[in-house]
């Protein structure tokens, strides 16, 4: 079974871009982490740079809510892209509106995202993870997604049929880098939780019907 959106990403674009975009291979520029750095790293820098108009402001609302619709329900690839734009909607400036234009070169290079459902045992896999200290005024955010797998951790559902795809920012401080990843598992138990007397139908107990994968730390 598969689930796609052909026409979201055209009418989006078309509304917001009717000139068209410069196609972009990834959603974001990656920013690498300087290793042995002392002070912030260079991802978490404010930059200095002058306010958006309000009409920038709003457009920026209208695609961060376009394509956090789009991305939950079709294409996670778009997610942590739009959820660091979403962070920066209540005071987003002239260089928060140039990286926009990164973000909608991918959605228009990749219009057409789909999910293909295969067949599985119904078992319930969460990966869970979280980067430390990767936002400004030292956010942490999350990250992982729920599928419906086997035993078998590289059942090809994992990287195609994505039933939730998680990367908020995370709304606490953290001192140690390994603490982060164990903060996201209760987020990620609750999101679980509405799928959880669903599958405990075709896995009666005491089968096992859900498997969460934390990072070693």
């Amino acid at each position: 079974m598969s689930i796609s959106y052909p026409r979201y990403i055209p009418d989006l674009l078309a509304r917001v871009r009717p000139n068209g975009v410069k196609f972009a291979s990834t959603p974001a520029v990656y920013t690498p982490p300087s290793y042995g750095r002392k002070g912030p790293q260079l991802s978490t820098q404010l930059t200095v740079s002058p306010p958006a108009s309000a009409a920038q402001s709003k457009e920026l609302q209208v695609v961060v809510g376009s394509l956090l619709y789009y991305a939950r329900a079709v294409d996670a690839t778009l997610l942590p892209a739009v959820c660091a734009f979403s962070c920066c909607q209540a005071h987003p400036t002239l260089d928060t509106m140039a990286t926009l234009e990164r973000l909608l070169g991918y959605a228009a290079k990749y219009p057409t995202a789909r999910l293909d459902f295969r067949p599985s045992d119904m078992l319930l896999r969460v990966e869970s993870d979280a980067s430390y200290l990767s936002r400004p005024n030292s956010g942490s955010v999350a990250g992982g997604f729920h599928y419906l797998g086997t035993s078998d951790p590289d059942f090809r559902n994992a990287s195609s049929s994505v039933l939730v795809p998680l990367s908020p920012l995370l709304s606490l401080l953290f001192q140690k880098r390994n603490t982060p990843p164990f903060s996201v598992m209760p987020k990620s138990l609750r999101t679980s939780a509405p799928f959880l007397p669903v599958l405990a139908t075709p896995n009666p107990p005491p089968q096992s019907y859900a498997i969460m994968n934390v990072p070693s730390v």
